[in-house]
């Protein structure tokens, strides 16, 4: 971990596999709450919104702001923690307590699409997590992203 790694910023691709992410867990909430569809729609029409449902948000939230403060302080070892309880966290729930969580007699992760995707997106975000503990991160990343790379109107605009 301490020698000089060449650093590469796989940030993008890591925001993107866990917006997907975030996406996932609110079209296939059932498979994360337990909760059917239908129930979701009544509690939407009465203004609530279920336990369940706003912890799993909230968690995928908050891995990915603590992932960005990770990234702002350029910690691999860090990283490389947040890699290995993540890795035992999501073969947990998504092998032994999502499938179950609604039906216990339920056939387990291959019965269910949303669970199926979401860990191949997990899968994705784990690889890149892994490739940016090995290659390190960038020495300069700030003011190198695709909207401050340039000068003119729209930057006057935007960024003014």
């Amino acid at each position: 971990l301490k020698k000089i790694k060449p650093g590469r910023d796989y940030y993008l691709h890591l925001f993107i596999t866990d917006m997907l992410s975030f996406l996932m867990l609110i079209i296939f909430q059932s498979d994360f709450t337990g909760i059917p569809f239908s129930d979701l729609n009544q509690f939407l029409s009465q203004n609530a919104i279920p336990r369940a449902f706003v912890a799993v948000l909230l968690s995928q939230f908050l891995l990915i702001v603590v992932d960005r403060i990770i990234y702002l302080y350029q910690s691999v070892i860090s990283k490389l923690i947040l890699q290995i309880i993540l890795v035992f966290i999501y073969h947990g729930l998504i092998f032994f307590y999502f499938p179950y969580v609604g039906d216990p007699n339920s056939t387990g992760m291959y019965g269910s699409a949303g669970l199926m995707i979401f860990y191949l997106l997990k899968c994705v975000y784990l690889y890149f997590s892994a490739m940016q503990i090995c290659m390190g991160y960038p020495r300069f990343t700030s003011g190198s992203g695709f909207l401050m790379s340039g000068y003119g109107d729209f930057h006057s605009i935007v960024f003014s």
